[in-house]
C-alpha cells in the first residue's frame, strides 16, 4: 500500500507503508521534523536499519532520510558500531547515496566535516548513550538543528522517557523546544524532537 504523504514538503513523497506497524506514524514525524530544520547541512543518523527491508519496523528511517537527502541533494550519513547493519542497509538503498560509518557515534560525530541540520539518534538503549552523543555532535549542529530521539518511552533498561531520560531534560534547560510524540495511541512507543535558535546558525557550546 501506498501512503502519499505532504506534511509541508515542498513535494509530495510516496512512502511504502506497513500499516500494521508504527511505520506510518514514525514516517510522518520524521517528514515533519525534516520540513523542520534547515533547508542545508547534513542529515545524521545513528544506528543504521537492521532489517535492510522497506517496510520495517526496524530501522526503517534509514531508508526515508536517504531519500529524502537525495531528492534535496543534500548530505546523508548513517552511523552503527555493527557492521552487518551497515552491509544490509547498503543492499536495501541501491544506488542511493548515502555515507556509511562503521564505529562508536560519540567518537565518530565531532570528526564529522558537516554542518548537520537533523541528528536522529536511534542507537543504544542506554540513556547516557544518547547524552554523550548529544555532545559529540554539538559542534556541528545548526542553530535551528532538530535532535530526534526514538524510544522515548518508559523500558526496562532505560527511565521514564526511555532513551531520551537524560538528554530530553538537558535540551529543556538549555532552551530547547522539546516536543513527544506518541506513534500509537494507547501503547507506549513514542518519540521525542527538540528544535532551538536561528536558521543556519551553528551553535555555541
Amino acid at each position: 500500500m501506498f501512503l502519499l504523504l505532504l506534511g509541508g514538503l515542498a513535494a509530495a513523497i510516496l512512502i511504502l507503508a506497513d500499516m500494521r506497524s508504527i511505520t506510518v506514524a514514525k514516517q510522518k514525524v520524521l517528514l515533519r521534523v525534516y520540513s523542520l530544520g534547515p533547508s542545508q547541512g547534513a542529515v545524521v543518523e545513528v544506528g543504521t536499519s537492521r532489517s535492510g527491508q522497506w517496510p520495517s519496523r526496524d530501522g526503517h528511517s534509514t531508508l526515508l532520510w536517504a531519500e529524502l537527502c537525495r531528492r534535496d541533494n543534500r548530505e546523508f550519513i548513517s552511523i552503527d558500531i555493527n557492521r552487518q547493519h551497515l552491509e544490509r542497509a547498503r543492499d536495501a538503498l541501491g544506488p542511493c547515496p548515502a555515507t556509511l560509518i562503521e564505529g562508536d557515534a560519540i567518537d565518530v560525530l565531532p570528526r564529522l566535516q558537516y554542518p548537520i541540520a537533523v541528528l536522529y539518534l536511534d542507537g543504544a538503549d542506554a540513556p547516557e548513550q544518547a547524552l554523550a552523543q548529544y555532545h559529540a555532535a554539538a559542534n556541528n549542529l545548526l542553530g535551528h538543528a532538530v535532535v530526534v530521539i526514538d524510544d522515548c518511552h518508559s523500558y526496562a533498561m532505560a527511565g521514564s522517557e526511555g532513551k531520551g531520560t537524560m538528554l530530553l531534560p538537558y535540551l529543556r534547560s538549555g532552551g530547547y523546544h522539546v516536543t513527544i510524540e506518541e506513534l500509537r495511541p494507547g501503547r507506549p512507543e513514542k518519540m521525542g524532537w527538540a528544535q532551538r535558535g536561528d536558521r543556519n546558525v551553528p551553535v555555541t557550546t
